[in-house]
């Protein structure tokens, strides 16, 4: 995870507790909220406790950045489909769209 400021680091990595990002126009909300996103499946993964992304709630204040964020997310999985050995991503893939 590189060119994060440490408060986007921190709202990226905080898994514990639900966050609330918040920022002028251009500030890069939706890049933190995706990369959240994927930490919060790969931290899952790694912990053997897999969260499924329908269990996921991501709240944006309009449709057009609902549907911004999820093909951003939909792309991030696609481009960990190449070394996905246990099917991982492309279970979370069809689960995205649930």
């Amino acid at each position: 995870m590189s060119n994060f400021t440490p408060q986007q680091l921190q709202a990226i990595t905080t898994i514990n507790n639900n966050v609330s990002v918040s920022a002028g126009a251009g500030s890069g909300k939706t890049r933190v909220l995706v990369e959240r996103f994927l930490h919060i499946l790969e931290a899952g993964k790694k912990a053997k406790k897999p969260i499924s992304a329908k269990e996921i709630l991501a709240i944006t204040f309009t449709r057009k950045a609902a549907g911004e964020m999820k093909e951003r997310v939909r792309s991030s999985m696609g481009a960990k489909l190449a070394g996905d050995m246990d099917g991982f991503w492309k279970e979370q893939l069809v689960e995205l769209e649930r």
